[in-house]
């Protein structure tokens, strides 16, 4: 048989096959909108949080308000109790439990690290971690103006106090994930799974309907065929379908969702 007689009936095998049409085609667009769907927003924002003070000092609260303007956190609910806390996290389904201990206010002026609890569900990783990041964030402005309070009433300017009042500033700047979201790290290695994933699955559900018994008056060309011919042409073809669908999701998809990347079309 000719490479151009294989092909034909190779390409015909391919899009007369309702479960590869299904497969590709289908899963391809499918999950192109269904898999970016969770990380749309990028990051969690405004995750309820129930908070117990068992201080209920000025400072503490303060660092409760502080808590509460950061993007990742809202404390929707105050408790009084560990378990009446641990209740209500159950009850609503909260993101997690802020612990402010006692003498929060007194270990900060004596200098001593008062240790701040959280409890939450770390399965949703995401959301936990997200809530971990505010109130690191709200705790570690809350440290600073304790720092520099205290290194002005040392005598210190207030100048050279906030200044000095730690050894190390970062200056964080993303490059490549700018917006410092999920959609640009993970979408990217999950679009390259899916097309791997769909070529193999139908590949195989090609081949395995083919080694099936068939009809005596079916055109089985690939018992007809040469092997190495066939594995040439099917492969060749199934490189050629996938690389329109690889131009789409790394192309069109990645414009869509507002992906960065560094390379043109071509390349």
């Amino acid at each position: 048989m000719k490479y151009q007689e294989i092909l034909l009936l190779e390409l015909r095998s391919l899009f007369t096959n309702p479960a590869i049409l299904l497969t590709v085609f289908g899963g391809v667009l499918l999950y192109f909108f269904l898999y970016p769907l969770p990380y749309t927003q990028q990051v969690p924002r405004n995750q309820e949080v129930v908070v117990v003070n068992l201080d209920n000092s000025r400072l503490s609260r303060q660092f409760e308000r502080m808590v509460n303007a950061t993007p990742q956190v809202h404390l929707s609910t105050r408790a009084y109790s560990l378990r009446e806390a641990k209740e209500i996290f159950l009850q609503r389904k909260l993101a997690g439990i802020l612990v402010i201990p006692e003498n929060f206010y007194r270990d900060l002026l004596l200098g001593h690290r008062p240790a701040l609890s959280f409890a939450g569900d770390a399965s949703y990783f995401l959301v936990y971690s997200t809530v971990l990041e505010g109130m690191t964030a709200a705790g570690n402005t809350l440290a600073a103006q304790v720092k520099i309070q205290r290194m002005i009433n040392a005598g210190q300017p207030i100048t050279q106090a906030e200044r000095q009042y730690s050894a190390i500033r970062l200056n964080l700047v993303p490059v490549f994930n700018q917006t410092m979201g999920y959609v640009n790290y993970v979408i990217p290695p999950v679009f390259i799974l899916i097309l791997h994933q769909t070529l193999i699955m139908a590949a195989g559900i090609l081949g395995s309907g083919q080694n099936e018994p068939q009809p005596i008056n079916s055109n089985s060309y690939w018992r007809r065929a040469p092997p190495w011919r066939l594995l040439v042409i099917r492969s060749g073809m199934f490189m050629g379908v996938y690389w329109f669908l690889t131009l789409y999701y790394l192309g069109f998809s990645f414009s869509h969702y507002s992906i960065p990347r560094l390379a043109d079309a071509a390349e």
